[in-house]
């Protein structure tokens, strides 16, 4: 870093702060372990047969929105605005001033773009919700062992196609794989669900 200023640092420790944040964000979320639960809602990235989650005010969805457009939101400001103030300062010999406007802008931007897709997703997963109300009183078959009071999964075939579901046994017992199963009730983004008699 031999010939940088400290603003030219800074621009760096940012970009390199934000990058490192995106880069292993992304790579949680490929993992499976950065499993965005909306307070037992599912996740953005996951399965657009579930719901949102929350109560029916869409309070949950709005604070879920804002703490995942601030955790990403976050880190790709920081990753454009310093990219951008650096280049804007180091190679276009601008002054301080013009590279602070212009990384900030680039920052802004981003984020901007990232709530757009965040909304985007959202509106996707509202859609989906629509979808699984009409799985009431399907029938299917059990996928994964729902055990003891807990949850497993489902195949569910409405609206002329398979899906796979989360899905609890309504009274509670345990219902091993390929057991027939019919939908009586949705919980969030989990099937409520009866051994077929």
């Amino acid at each position: 870093m031999d010939g940088l200023n400290t603003l030219e640092i800074f621009y760096l420790f940012c970009a390199l702060l934000g990058g490192i944040l995106v880069v292993f964000r992304m790579i949680m979320q490929v993992l499976g372990a950065a499993d965005m639960d909306m307070d037992s809602g599912g996740d953005v990235g996951g399965d657009v047969g579930g719901d949102v989650g929350g109560d029916a005010s869409g309070h949950d969805d709005s604070d879920a929105g804002f703490k995942l457009l601030s955790m990403h939101g976050l880190s790709s400001f920081m990753l454009m605005f310093g990219l951008v103030g650096f280049i804007v300062y180091h190679n276009e010999r601008a002054g301080v001033a013009l590279s602070l406007v212009a990384g900030s802008f680039a920052g802004y931007i981003s984020v901007w773009i990232i709530k757009k897709i965040f909304d985007f997703m959202i509106k996707m997963q509202s859609s989906g919700t629509l979808e699984m109300s009409a799985a009431m009183g399907a029938e299917g078959e059990v996928y994964l062992t729902i055990p003891k009071g807990g949850a497993g999964k489902v195949m569910v075939n409405f609206c002329g196609r398979l899906r796979e579901f989360e899905a609890m046994s309504e009274n509670g017992e345990e219902m091993k794989t390929g057991v027939r199963i019919k939908v009586v009730r949705i919980s969030g983004n989990t099937l409520m669900v009866d051994r077929m008699v």
